[in-house]
């Protein structure tokens, strides 16, 4: 068995294990795949995050939030009042979001896929 498909089934178990671990709603632990560059250097397109959740976040924490009907993984640069501002690591590509902080799904606990070798 190769390193990848080592790597790739322990993904699978873990992915099983994210959806059966549930306390209440939102999950405890969740995934996300980053989709784009809006993120390097820090992530690439195609890495796989984990995510815990948790009440409160700090600036800098990478998180995952929800923007009218997309999944966003950023970085937290302020808060203000009860609004969040979020934004990637790409200097060319990030843009500022605002969120509630009911929006924001989980704080980055790690990666376990690199997208890109």
């Amino acid at each position: 068995m190769t390193k990848r498909e080592k790597a790739l089934i322990c993904f699978a178990v873990f992915v099983t294990f994210c959806f059966i671990v549930r306390v209440g709603n939102p999950p405890l632990i969740s995934w996300a795949r980053v989709c784009g560059d809006s993120m390097e250097p820090t992530f690439s397109d195609g890495d796989y995050l984990v995510f815990h959740y948790q009440s409160g976040y700090t600036v800098g924490d990478v998180v995952y939030a929800w923007w009218i009907d997309e999944m966003l993984v950023k970085r937290v640069v302020s808060f203000e009042g009860d609004r969040v501002h979020i934004t990637g690591d790409n200097v060319d590509e990030a843009y500022n979001f605002v969120v509630a902080p009911g929006d924001i799904g989980g704080k980055l606990l790690c990666r376990i896929w690199r997208g890109h070798d």
